[in-house]
C-alpha cells in the first residue's frame, strides 16, 4: 500500500505516525486503525495539492482509486484482526474465571474439569516387537480424565483426579454424560450433598452440545428433583485448552514410561493398562499423600450398548455462541427446564428461557458402540498345536509343487556362508602353496646352474697351470 501510494505522491506518508511497537505487537488493529484514520483526514488535502502543481486529472482519479480500495481492504483486515483479538481476550477471560471459580468454592460446591486424553494404543513393551506391526494387532484404548476440586468448610478445595479408561472410542456427548454419571455416583457423590456443581469442558463438540446439556438435566435435576442445585456449564474458547487436567494426562504418560521401563514389560490389554496406571497412581499418593495431595481414582468403564433412550431438548438457542448456561429447575415434578444463557463466566446476568424435555428412543441398529479391538487374536505368535492347521501350513501344502527349493534343507544359511568362505580359504592357501613351490623350484634351478659354471671354470683355470709348468 504504502510504496503504491508513494509512486503517485511521493510525500503521501510524510505526516503518518505509527502506533509503539508493543502496542502494535498487543492489538495489531491499532495499525489498520491509525492507517484508516490518516487515508481519511489526508484524502482531500492531497487531492487539493496535487491539483494546485498542475497534475494531471488521470493522475488524481488514480490516486482516489487506490485510495479507496486501500481502505476497503484495510477495514476487512481490521475487523479479521479484531476477532482475534477477542479471541484471545475471550481466552484470558474463561481462563481467570475458572482459577477465580476454584479460589471461591465453598463447602457443599464442586467444580469438575474434563477432557478426552489422546488415545493410547496397546501393546505397549519395553521395545517394539515384529508382531506390533499388524494392524490388527494393536488396540485403541480412550481415557476421560478430570480433575474434581471439592470446596470445603476451610482451607484450599480437595483435589482428586480421575481417570476412566475403556476401550470404547466414541467420544461423544453419550459416552462423556454417562462417564460424568458413574463418576458422580462411585466417586464424588452422592449428589445431594452439592447445592452447586460447576462443570468446565473445552469447546470440543462432544461437550458444545445441546444432547449433552439434555442428559445433565435429565439425569442430575429431574431424576434427582433437586429444586435447589445450580448447574453451571462453562467452556474454554479453544478445543484443546491447557491446563490441569493436561498435567494429570502427563503424569499418566510418565506411569506408562516407569511401567514398561523394566525389559521385558508387555502391557496388552485394558486391566494390564489400569494396574500400571494404578501402581503409578499409588506412588504419587504416598509421596504427596491426600488430603493435601491429589488423590487418583482410576477405573474401567464398559457397557455393552448405548442407552435405549436419549434425553433431547427443543432449544433455540446458538450453542456456538456462547461460554456458559446455568441449568435450574422450574419446578416440582416438571418436566420443564430453565436455562439462563449467561454467555460468559463472570457475567451475573442472563437469558433466561424456558426448555421441554423430550425421549426419543434410540434404533436398535445405532445402540452399538465403536470398540478399539479386533475380534481375533491370531496375531499371537505360538506354536501350532498337533493335528491343527495354520496359514503356514496351508501355504506349504498349495506351493510346494512349485517350489524349486526343497521342503526341508538341514544346511542353514550361515553354514552355507561359513562352508562358501572356508573353501575360499582353501582355494587361496593351494594358490599360495602352489607360488611358494613354484619360487621354490626357480631358486634351486639358478643355484644348481651357477654351481655348474664355477666347477667348469676350476678344471680350465687347473689345465692351464700345468701348461705353463711344461
Amino acid at each position: 500500500m504504502r510504496s503504491t501510494l508513494c509512486n503517485i505522491y511521493a510525500e503521501y506518508f510524510q505526516h503518518f505516525v505509527a502506533p509503539r511497537d508493543d502496542v502494535v505487537a498487543s492489538t495489531p488493529s491499532r495499525l489498520c486503525h491509525a492507517y484508516l484514520l490518516y487515508l481519511n483526514k489526508h484524502t482531500e488535502k492531497y487531492r487539493a495539492e496535487l491539483q494546485g502543481k498542475g497534475k494531471k486529472r488521470d493522475l488524481i482519479f488514480l490516486l482516489h482509486e487506490q485510495e479507496a480500495r486501500f481502505e476497503h481492504e484495510l477495514r476487512w483486515i481490521k475487523k479479521v484482526l479484531r476477532a482475534y483479538e477477542f479471541h484471545r481476550q475471550c481466552a484470558d477471560r474463561q481462563r481467570e474465571a475458572i482459577h477465580k471459580e476454584i479460589e471461591e468454592l465453598k463447602d457443599g460446591e464442586l467444580l469438575l474439569w474434563l477432557d478426552w486424553k489422546q488415545n493410547v494404543t496397546l501393546p505397549l513393551s519395553h521395545k517394539s516387537t515384529g508382531d506390533e506391526y499388524w494392524a490388527s494387532s494393536r488396540m485403541e484404548t480412550s481415557l476421560l480424565g478430570g480433575i474434581a476440586y471439592v470446596g470445603r468448610a476451610a482451607g484450599p478445595p480437595r483435589k482428586v483426579g480421575l481417570l476412566w479408561v475403556s476401550d470404547i472410542l466414541d467420544h461423544t456427548a453419550v459416552a462423556a454424560g454417562l462417564q460424568m454419571q458413574e463418576m458422580m455416583t462411585r466417586c464424588l457423590g452422592p449428589l445431594s450433598k452439592f447445592t452447586r456443581v460447576s462443570l468446565w469442558f473445552d469447546t470440543g463438540p462432544h461437550y458444545r452440545t445441546v444432547d449433552l446439556w439434555s442428559f445433565l438435566a435429565q439425569e442430575w435435576l429431574l431424576k434427582e428433583n433437586r429444586l435447589d442445585l445450580l448447574l453451571t456449564i462453562s467452556y474454554f474458547t479453544e478445543k484443546h485448552g491447557k491446563g490441569e487436567v493436561d498435567s494429570l494426562f502427563s503424569c499418566c504418560n510418565q506411569w506408562l514410561c516407569n511401567a514398561t521401563r523394566k525389559p521385558g514389560t508387555r502391557l496388552e490389554n485394558v486391566d494390564q493398562l489400569i494396574d500400571a496406571l494404578r501402581a503409578g497412581a499409588e506412588q504419587d499418593m504416598r509421596q504427596d499423600p491426600p488430603p493435601n495431595g491429589m488423590k487418583y481414582v482410576i477405573t474401567k468403564w464398559d457397557t455393552v450398548k448405548k442407552p435405549p433412550n436419549l434425553w433431547k431438548a427443543d432449544a433455540e438457542i446458538q450453542v456456538r455462541k456462547t461460554y456458559c448456561i446455568k441449568l435450574h429447575l422450574a419446578g416440582e415434578r416438571r418436566r420443564v427446564v430453565f436455562w439462563n444463557n449467561h454467555r460468559f463466566s463472570d457475567c451475573s446476568d442472563g437469558e433466561r428461557f424456558s426448555v421441554a424435555l423430550s425421549k426419543p428412543r434410540v434404533p436398535a441398529a445405532d445402540r452399538s458402540w465403536r470398540r478399539g479391538y479386533y475380534g481375533t487374536d491370531k496375531w499371537r505368535k505360538a506354536f501350532p498345536e498337533t493335528n491343527t492347521r495354520n496359514t503356514m501350513v496351508t501355504r506349504l501344502e498349495a506351493l510346494e509343487p512349485y517350489s524349486r527349493l526343497e521342503v526341508r534343507d538341514s544346511t542353514s544359511l550361515f553354514e552355507k556362508r561359513a562352508a562358501r568362505y572356508l573353501a575360499k580359504l582353501a582355494v587361496g592357501k593351494a594358490r599360495k602353496t602352489r607360488r611358494r613351490r613354484r619360487v621354490q623350484a626357480q631358486r634351486e634351478a639358478v643355484d644348481a646352474s651357477s654351481s655348474s659354471s664355477s666347477s667348469s671354470s676350476d678344471s680350465s683355470s687347473s689345465s692351464s697351470d700345468s701348461s705353463e709348468e711344461e
